[in-house]
């Protein structure tokens, strides 16, 4: 049975009185875990990172760091024992992955 790995989310929102539109897919692999969890939080660590740093690049790249390290302490938080910590490890949904285009623009 197929089950759904994708999402896309759109998104307008507002930093420091510039309108800001995000688009992205999320396409993902070995399950649909990181993809939706990126879909859910991706963006709005971007907008944080645009309220406290000037320079957009970097802002992008922060967010993409922040998201990947949330990602990683969610799903280590879900592990309570040490026989399911191993059984996730040899798991395929231990190694979720999620590929991502996103377009961001600024100033509309």
């Amino acid at each position: 049975m197929a089950s759904i790995e994708d999402f896309l989310d759109t998104k307008i929102s507002n930093v420091d009185g510039q309108v800001i539109a995000f688009f992205g897919v999320f396409d993902g692999h070995n399950g649909p875990g990181a993809a939706k969890y990126v879909k859910m939080n991706l963006f709005d660590n971007l907008v944080k990172q645009l309220e406290s740093v000037a320079d957009t690049k970097l802002a992008i790249a922060e967010a993409y760091k922040q998201t990947d390290q949330n990602w990683t302490e969610h799903n280590h938080s879900q592990v309570v024992n040490l026989d399911l910590a191993q059984q996730l490890v040899q798991s395929s949904w231990w190694r979720t992955v999620c590929w991502l285009p996103m377009l961001v623009i600024l100033g509309l």
